[in-house]
């Protein structure tokens, strides 16, 4: 039987992880958690490890029953949140696990199901009660363990491994337990609920310095790569498939709180007010403290200035009763510097946290002194651990992946998990570190004196976990950074952030940023590790925020929160709510890359710059109050010794405003409901409640923004716009309601002095300190997009509708992309206030109109009801000669040696000199990695207005180089990753229009080559692109004699459509210019003529030409071989199949019903080609078409067909002329001639007279009416034969015995009686009308001779008189026919004529 594996079954479950991420990435759902004693599973799949096994049969009733339990999904859970801190129920974004990097996820030991509920073993009964033990020991699964050691120290030198249970109970002195390795595989139990006075009840202390291995058993045994060996590190304390519960806090103990008030003991045991120059060494606090934290602990004051190290740390001597009931006071072991409190102010007190706990973890000494212990829990989902009251000391080892004091290691889901109340302290490297795990409660923590990021998630992936109320202080940068292992990315720890947020669907609540050498908190949003490649195209910059809400920066020592370098851009807008950031030394907000994001409900002070909005658009400034400095911090700096805000850059600025917007469609802020006070001139050397920066990129301002119920608390409104004009920006801000004027009432703008080229200055008041101006009116913004190339001088001219004043602008290109980027189109801004304006480009200041190949027009919304509307604009477009338009590529030879007309995407361009056609000049773009490079002219729109509804043809010769200088030769029509030429328009429409077509090289360069048709879309599309994409990767591409030529403009009358309609049908350029395929091989033979095999070929014909209801003859010569050795098809028997020719109209793209127009004539011998032929009567559909092919199609695979002299011409031929084609045989007899009924017919090689062009034979008949039938449909013009007309009819006949193959005599007196036993052939006339209706059939037999010549040729001779009917002759509608002969006749016709009298 066949059997296969159902995995590590966790491989289906990233497969669906993976889709749904890339889909959300977080939703908020149901979550499912784990225990001990159940089987866990999830959607479809399972963390176990089981291998499982089925029959490879489709049918569901193979699975075997614990299979079809592991694939059945879960039973989905309620998504409300419960009132509990520290509820199971399902709190999460996700909703599902998370997929892990490895398969060797752990599961809870079924062998310890119902160990809870045992009786525990006594460890000395056990172990003895010797102190050191040298083997490892191990509690073994479904074992309890009560360690009752009486000893203060126990000594595990190989470490322990609790497979089963093992329980620390102690609320005595310190118990210190020395290893080297704790692994959890079952339970550890972990308490002590006495008050925190300094000594640990249980303290861990962490030994050695090489890994431990620990042996993963039961379910989890094939883990680790099968080994039997799991490596956890050196100090490890690792949990797999275990569960940590830990309990090291007297019940409901806070781990911190705010500064209610401070005093100072005298030595005589008295209190004493606070004076000047005195330091308190008493907090007062909220009485919660009592009881829970005792003296001997100790405790963390934050900074309360911009000191990021301005914390305290004291040991608490007493604790004893406020005189208000409410409060205790803790009289600390020293006095600290006065703090600020909530009886100073409630918004920027300080924090007061306990640092002690009962139950530590701690590190020993190592070689490496930034290494020490480390805590995971290793790839263990949906297992509920739960470590409260820890106080994690000298953790982390710096510089090594992984190695954190608290770390979730990919364990997938772990709804249920809380990790609460701890102290982490004296880390070497971070703190609290979720990685790959989803729905973790992270609360109340303590964060302090930690290197590196402090509580962070680590890989971008993690979703749904929620981080309440933790506090981190003294956060500092490392000093070895965590090495790029090409999975992990560049660390960023040397910038540490107290909260580092590599993922927004996650929560942020009430948590403290007290004191970061750099960033409070730190959207740092990338994807990364051995697990992003899994979600690829996926970003967490455009994810939702799950909620950020009432977090604190306070005291950082850069900003308080940032989203640099990559920003935060969510698809819909985010929201900081109640966001509090203070005294922070640089910045209270950066937002860099950023968009879509609404702060609303915060609080900025003691900030040198309060808001700094850098290259961030689409924000939303809500309920805001912005201090600059507060009276509080004033006396702290004149009195305290607080360092000044100003010594950072010496400034106070309330919001920064870059100039510029990153994406092109966005605006720049909306504010509103504002409050900024705390400014006044002379805090620093530059104070401004809102200030431009000075930072450029196009020299062009796009920051549109709106202020609305804004409250400038200051005695002056302080607007600093000079930065922007010192590197010629002119920028400007809309007031929607006043609230910004300083007088007056009405909407009005903030703008540069310089904008008041259009404002009555009346209106104005003008603050040149501040380089603005205030006026009465609202300003708008028009922006024009244009040819980056070659239009450095042209000036956008604006005047005012009357003709004056005008202004005039230069335009302006991104200096940080390539010049001759594509992209960098040179742009133009023009801020107006409401009014009329004339428009227009000109050649230099005063110079004359002129066109830059495109102007794209765009208006910043109409942010302000009273500026001006787009109809108040007039473009004037200066007008074109069709002189102007014949040729739309500019420097398409560059023999001038520049690039002038040229640009490019994503590969450079230089001129190559010598190495274009006839070593001319050519350009190439740089190799690159990227297939996808393209070189580029814009097109004048103008012309493709004016020339819509013709043709254009292109031409472009390419060569691809690679990296030697070597060619690239094998590029033809049908090969993938060759040069095209596309046309782009505005809609990003982009039709392939030219391809390589065979031709005769020069120097490797090959011919691109097509016809491409101004259509609608493209005359009316904004601009125009001229692609040469290269598509091919790591090669360069070289162009030249690039031309895009307009094509006549034809009608039925000109001369030229008299001739050939078909493009290069003989091939004389030594080129298939005009030729395409599809899925054939197509190349050029020496002589000038086209080899194709396979597939189809088409060349254009030019449809303009024809008229409707007018005859055209196709005419295609070729010629046929296989293996080298020539062929002749067969166009009768078929037996060699031949080609066939067909129009193809395109219209709109598509084509429309072909019309087969051409068949293989017979190859008469001694002739050097084959032909084909035909005659199609011109309809609209072909003549109205947008583009008009020849095809030439079934082609034989096993042979090549060479094609020469192609031809569609107007037939002259008139009804007064011989009606019918090739009368003489010339041509053979196929296709002209068909067998009637039955029969055979064939070409003689001697016709009438002995002329060499042939004679039709027909023989072999069953019937004497059958014979030979002339095929009308194809080579007869029906609409000649009108009703009443009288025409003749001649032709030269002989009759044999087709059994002898001799002459033989027929009676011509036998006209009209059968059985035509001996009558002579006659011919028979059928016509029918369009309704199908047979108007007339008749037969005549007339010769012109009164006997029959035996040997020779006879004159047939009729004259035929039509009679009336009413309609029209059908088309294909009349048979001609050589019948009614005996059939032991064989008849031989030549020179047959059709012609009305």
């Amino acid at each position: 039987m066949k059997f296969v594996s159902v995995l590590v079954v966790w491989t289906a479950l990233v497969g669906w992880v993976q889709d749904d991420y890339q889909s959300k990435m977080a939703v908020q759902g149901a979550s499912i958690r784990g225990s001990s004693t159940m089987t866990t599973r999830h959607k479809n799949a399972t963390w176990s490890t089981t291998l499982l096994y089925k029959s490879a049969k489709d049918n569901d009733d193979d699975m075997t029953p614990v299979l079809r339990t592991l694939m059945a999904p879960a039973a989905p859970l309620s998504s409300s949140s419960s009132s509990s801190r520290y509820s199971s129920s399902p709190r999460s974004l996700s909703g599902e696990p998370a997929p892990l990097h490895h398969t060797d996820t752990f599961s809870s030991l079924s062998c310890n199901n119902g160990i809870a509920q045992q009786d525990c073993d006594s460890w000395t009964q056990t172990f003895g009660s010797k102190a050191v033990h040298t083997n490892r020991i191990v509690i073994e699964c479904g074992r309890c363990m009560d360690l009752d050691f009486e000893g203060p120290e126990l000594t595990l030198q190989q470490g322990i491994d609790v497979r089963g249970r093992l329980v620390f109970r102690n609320a005595g002195p310190t118990f210190t337990l020395y290893t080297s390795m704790l692994a959890v595989q079952g339970d550890l139990i972990l308490a002590s609920r006495k008050p925190v006075d300094g000594k640990p009840a249980i303290h861990i202390f962490m030994t050695g310095e090489n890994d431990q291995y620990f042996e993963p058993i039961e379910e989890n045994a094939m883990n680790c790569g099968g080994v039997g060996q799991c490596n956890a590190g050196k100090k490890a304390i690792v949990v797999a498939g275990g569960k940590i519960q830990a309990q090291g806090l007297p019940p409901d103990a806070p781990t911190w709180l705010k500064l209610h008030d401070v005093t100072r003991v005298l030595d005589q045991g008295q209190m004493s007010d606070i004076t000047d120059g005195q330091d308190p060494n008493v907090l007062i606090v909220d009485k919660a403290v009592d009881g829970k934290w005792a003296p001997g602990a100790e405790v963390l004051v934050t900074s309360h200035t911009t000191k990021w190290d301005g914390h305290q740390v004291r040991t608490i001597e007493s604790i004893s009763q406020h005189s208000d009931p409410n409060y205790v006071r803790i009289k600390l072991d020293s006095p600290i510097p006065r703090p600020t409190t909530l009886l100073d102010d409630p918004r920027f007190a300080v924090e007061v946290a306990l640092l002690s706990r009962n139950i530590v973890l701690e590190g020993g000494p190592d070689s490496n002194a930034r290494h020490g212990g480390h805590l995971w829990f290793f790839h263990t989902p949906f297992v509920d651990q739960f470590l409260e009251g820890v106080e994690v000391r000298n953790f982390g080892q710096q510089g090594t992946l992984g190695r954190y004091p608290i770390h979730f290691h990919f364990c997938g889901d772990n709804a249920g998990s809380v990790i609460a109340k701890n102290t982490v302290r004296n880390s070497h490297q971070r703190a609290i570190v979720v990685h790959g795990t989803n729905n973790v409660r992270v609360e109340d923590n303590v964060v302090f004196d930690t290197k590196g990021h402090a509580i962070i998630l680590e890989d971008g992936i993690e979703t749904g976990n929620e981080f309440f109320r933790n506090l981190g202080a003294f956060t500092r940068r490392v000093e070895v950074v965590i090495p790029n292992n090409g999975l992990n990315g560049d660390e960023t720890d040397a910038a540490p952030a107290t909260f580092w947020m590599s993922n927004p669907s996650n929560s942020w609540i009430g948590n403290v940023a007290a004191g970061s050498e750099s960033s409070g908190f730190w959207f740092e949003l990338r994807l990364r590790g051995a697990m992003a490649s899994m979600f690829a195209g996926s970003d967490p910059r455009s994810l939702p925020l799950h909620k950020f809400e009432g977090n604190v920066a306070h005291s950082n020592g850069d900003r308080g929160l940032r989203t640099y370098p990559i920003g935060y851009m969510p698809d819909n807008v985010q929201t900081l709510d109640g966001f509090l950031s203070y005294r922070n030394r640089n910045k209270g907000l950066f937002f860099h890359l950023t968009e879509n994001v609404a702060v609303v409900n915060s609080i900025f002070a003691d900030n040198a710059v309060a808001i700094d909005l850098d290259r961030a658009e689409e924000i939303m400034l809500t309920n805001v109050t912005i201090i600059g400095q507060t009276d509080m911090y004033q006396d702290l700096v004149e009195i305290g010794g607080a360092p000044s805000l100003c010594k950072f850059q010496d400034e106070l600025v309330g919001m920064e405003f870059h100039t510029f917007v990153h994406r092109a469609e966005n605006n720049g802020a909306v504010v509103s409901n504002v409050v900024f006070k705390g400014f006044e001139q002379g805090m620093c050397a530059r104070v401004a409640h809102i200030k431009f920066d000075d930072e450029t990129r196009t020299g062009m301002f796009d920051w549109f923004t709106t202020f609305e119920k804004v409250n400038i608390m200051d005695r002056d409104n302080l607007f600093d716009f000079c930065p922007a004009e010192d590197v010629g920006v002119h920028s400007y801000l809309i007031d929607m309601d006043g609230s910004l004027r300083e007088n007056g009432s009405g909407p009005g703008s903030l703008i540069s002095v310089p904008l008041m080229s259009f404002v009555d200055s009346s209106a104005c008041q003008v603050h040149n300190e501040g380089c603005y101006a205030y006026c009465g009116v609202c300003f708008r913004t028009m922006r024009f997009d244009v040819n980056p190339s070659g239009t450095d001088n042209i000036v956008l001219k604006v005047c005012k509708s009357t003709g004056s004043p005008c202004t005039y602008t230069f335009g302006f290109t991104d200096p940080f992309l390539d010049p001759t980027d594509a992209d960098n189109h040179r742009l133009y801004n023009a801020h107006l206030p409401q009014g009329s304006y004339k428009v227009a480009f000109v050649d230099g200041i005063g110079g004359a109109e002129v066109w830059p190949s495109f102007v794209i027009q765009t208006f910043e919304d109409k942010l302000c009801p009273e500026s001006f509307d787009e109809s108040d604009i007039k473009l004037s477009i200066p007008s074109v000669q069709a002189s102007q338009c014949n040729d739309l590529i500019k420097n398409g030879d560059f023999e001038t040696l520049n690039m002038e007309g040229w640009l490019e995407r994503s590969g450079g361009l230089a001129p190559v000199p010598n190495k274009g056609i006839g070593e001319s000049t050519a350009i190439s773009d740089a190799p690159a990695e990227s297939s996808r490079d393209t070189i580029v002219q814009f097109l004048d729109t103008r012309c493709l207005k004016l020339m819509r509804g013709r043709y254009y043809e292109i031409r472009a010769w390419v060569k691809l180089v690679n990296k030697s200088g070597a060619p690239y030769s094998s590029c033809n029509l049908d090969s993938k990753g060759c040069p095209e030429v596309r046309i782009v328009n505005s809609a990003m429409m982009r039709p392939k229009v030219a391809l390589f077509v065979p031709a005769l090289r020069d120097h490797g360069f090959q011919l691109l080559h097509g016809v491409f048709l101004v259509d609608q879309d493209t005359a009316e599309s904004s601009f125009i692109e001229f692609h040469v994409e290269r598509n091919r990767a790591d090669f360069s591409m070289q162009i030249d004699d690039v031309s895009m030529q307009l094509m006549p403009s034809l009608s039925f009358d000109d001369p030229v459509c008299q001739d050939n309609l078909v493009e290069n049908g003989h091939f004389e350029s030594g080129d298939a210019a005009f030729w395409s395929e599809s899925s054939a091989v197509m190349s050029m033979r020496p002589g000038f003529s086209l080899v194709l095999s396979k597939g189809y070929g088409r060349v254009f014909v030019k449809s303009s030409c024809m008229r409707i209801d007018k005859r055209y003859e196709v005419i295609v010569k070729f010629r046929m071989y296989r293996n080298g050795n020539s062929v002749v098809c067969d166009p009768i028997t078929s037996t060699i199949q031949c080609p066939t020719a067909r129009l193809v109209p395109f219209k709109n793209g598509a084509n429309m019903a072909g019309l087969r127009v051409a068949d293989a004539l017979e190859t008469l011998p001694g002739a050097t080609s084959s032909s084909l032929y035909g005659v199609f009567l011109a309809t609209t559909d072909l003549i109205q078409a947008d583009q008009l092919f020849l095809q030439l199609e079934n082609f034989n695979d096993a042979y090549e067909y060479y094609i020469d002299s192609v031809s569609i011409q107007f037939n002259t031929k008139g009804c007064s002329d011989n009606m019918l084609l090739n009368s003489d045989m010339g041509m053979g007899v196929s296709p002209f001639w068909s067998a009637a009924g039955s029969g055979f017919i064939e070409w003689k090689d001697e016709g009438y007279g002995g002329s060499s062009s042939g004679a039709l034979i027909s023989r072999e008949r069953t019937l004497p009416g059958h014979g030979a039938r002339y095929n009308t449909a194809a080579f007869l013009d029906g609409r000649c034969l009108a009703a009443g007309s009288t025409w003749e009819i001649t032709a030269q006949i002989k009759v044999f015995d087709v059994v002898t193959g001799l002459p033989m005599p027929c009676n011509l007196n036998q006209l009209t009686a059968l059985p035509f036993v001996d009558a002579c052939p006659s011919v028979r006339i059928t016509i029918q009308n369009t309704e199908g209706t047979e108007i007339y059939n008749d037969f005549v037999r007339a010769y012109t001779n009164n006997s029959w010549n035996l040997n020779g040729w006879n004159e047939f001779k009729a004259s035929l008189k039509l009679p009336q009917w009413n309609g029209q002759v059908a088309s294909g509608g009349v048979a001609i026919q050589v019948c009614n002969f005996p059939i032991i006749m064989g008849v031989v016709v030549d020179d047959f004529v059709v012609r009305r009298v």
